[in-house]
């Protein structure tokens, strides 16, 4: 979804965060295709990561997960909020979620090895 904004700019505004927050919210509430809401939570959540909102940000990527329970890139952002937050045990347990299911679902070399390095990070923190 692009919602009216050109992601291929270098920085995305505030304007434009604010944009993406209100067409999200639209497709939430209308509550009509679970693929596109779940999605709609992602991008939202993406967005409140990026406005250091993790706490909202872990309750939409929850709410994608609920509705779609393979949702890889929603472990990976929960885990990333709640690495912001240095909750590092359930950190730990969503990057490994979503590596599980990046990995079931053939995804990206990129987002394996991604999510690799932040299992890495967060496990060397517990450590010491």
């Amino acid at each position: 979804m692009d919602y009216g904004i050109d992601f291929s700019k270098k920085e995305i505004t505030k304007e434009d965060y604010k944009k993406i927050i209100i067409e999200t919210t639209k497709i939430i509430e209308a509550k009509q295709d679970a693929k596109e809401v779940a999605i709609a939570f992602y991008d939202r959540a993406w967005v409140y990561i990026k406005m250091y909102e993790y706490d909202k940000a872990i309750y939409d990527c929850t709410s994608a997960i609920k509705i779609a329970p393979e949702f890889a890139s929603a472990y990976f952002n929960r885990g990333l909020s709640q690495w912001k937050m240095n909750r590092l045990d359930k950190a730990l347990d969503n990057f490994n979620n979503a590596l599980r299911f990046y990995t079931e679902n053939n995804g990206n070399h990129k987002q394996i090895e991604d999510t690799k390095s932040w299992i890495e990070k967060i496990e060397e923190k517990i450590l010491n």
